[in-house]
C-alpha cells in the first residue's frame, strides 16, 4: 500500500487498483453499493422526482439539493465520488464513472445519453419544466 493513502484516495488518484489489494474489498463494496442503488433508482417511476433525490442521494452518500432532477435511467460505476451542486439537471440515460470524481457545479444541464453537455440558462429551463407541468396537470 502507498504510504498515507487509503484505497479510496489512491483510486480516486487514478492509481490502478488490483483485486489481489488487501483493500480492495472495501473498494468492491461500494461499487457493489452503485450497482444496486443505481438498479433502485432506474426501476422508479420518474414522475416523482423527490423519490428520485432520496435514492440518488444514497448512491452519492450525502443529500442532494431539492433543486435537483434528475430523469432515469441513470448508471454509475461508483457513485460517492459524485458532487451536484443547485440547479442541476441530469437527463436520461447518463452514465457517470466517477472512480476520479465528477463535479457539476451549480446551474448544470447534462444532455441526454452523457454525449455532450448542454448549457442552457436556468431560466429558461425552469420555464420548460413550468410548461411541462402545467401539459401534465390538465
Amino acid at each position: 500500500m502507498h504510504q498515507g493513502t487509503n484505497i479510496f484516495e489512491r483510486d480516486k488518484s487514478g492509481v490502478v487498483i488490483r483485486p489481489d489489494d488487501p483493500d480492495y474489498p472495501q473498494l468492491f463494496a461500494v461499487i457493489r453499493k452503485a450497482m444496486r442503488t443505481t438498479a433502485e433508482l432506474n426501476a422508479l417511476v420518474t414522475d416523482d422526482p423527490q423519490l428520485i433525490r432520496e435514492v440518488f442521494s444514497k448512491l452519492v452518500n450525502y443529500t442532494v439539493d431539492d433543486s435537483f432532477f434528475l430523469i432515469p435511467p441513470f448508471y454509475s460505476d461508483f457513485g460517492e465520488n459524485i458532487q451536484i451542486g443547485k440547479n442541476v439537471f441530469v437527463n436520461h440515460a447518463c452514465t457517470f464513472m466517477d472512480r476520479g470524481g465528477i463535479t457539476l457545479e451549480d446551474d448544470v444541464l447534462i444532455g441526454d445519453l452523457y454525449d455532450r453537455t448542454d448549457l442552457i440558462p436556468f431560466d429558461k429551463l425552469q420555464a420548460f419544466f413550468q410548461q411541462y407541468l402545467d401539459v401534465a396537470a390538465n
